[in-house]
């Protein structure tokens, strides 16, 4: 899987993994995002997310692009686990702030690890969400802050320090 550079096609059809209720990415060296901001939409089936071991992945939920303004209603995620490992570039997990645009309610447990370039691991608008939420492991990570608001500032006053 060395050489893949993006998983979704930009030509897919409406019903196109509309199903989907798990992924996992695995060594994916060339690859640098996980979810563009137009496709979305079709995973809110998908129930566990794994991205592991994959050098260049820079963000995991890409919402550049997408527009908050004209979303009339909130796409609520089936997403219970979410799994990030080994990830040296990931900067993000949602490189902007959903803004009720998506919703992580059935979401329960969050593990982090060796993501060195992570400093934050949640917008406001996800915490907001995070009404199951059993298990959260963070380590061997650049996070400083478990929540940020949408100009970057943190909204909590815990604060981690990366393992050595």
């Amino acid at each position: 899987m060395d050489n893949v550079e993006t998983i979704w096609p930009n030509q897919l059809c409406n019903d196109s993994f509309c199903n989907l209720k798990s992924l996992e990415v695995t060594r994916c060296n060339k690859l640098l995002t996980i979810f563009q901001s137009n496709k979305l939409e079709r995973i809110t089936k998908l129930e566990s997310l794994t991205v592991c071991d994959c050098d260049l992945v820079e963000k995991i939920f890409d919402l550049q692009g997408m527009d908050f303004e004209e979303s009339h209603s909130e796409v609520e995620s089936r997403l219970r686990k979410l799994v990030i490992k080994g990830l040296p570039k990931l900067k993000h997990i949602w490189n902007k702030d959903p803004q009720k645009m998506f919703s992580f309610q059935k979401l329960n447990n969050v593990e982090v690890h060796h993501c060195m370039s992570l400093k934050y691991l949640f917008p406001v608008s996800i915490t907001e969400s995070l009404l199951e939420l059993e298990q959260l492991d963070v380590y061997y990570c650049g996070v400083e802050e478990f929540v940020v608001d949408d100009q970057g500032e943190a909204n909590v006053a815990l604060h981690l320090s990366s393992h050595e």
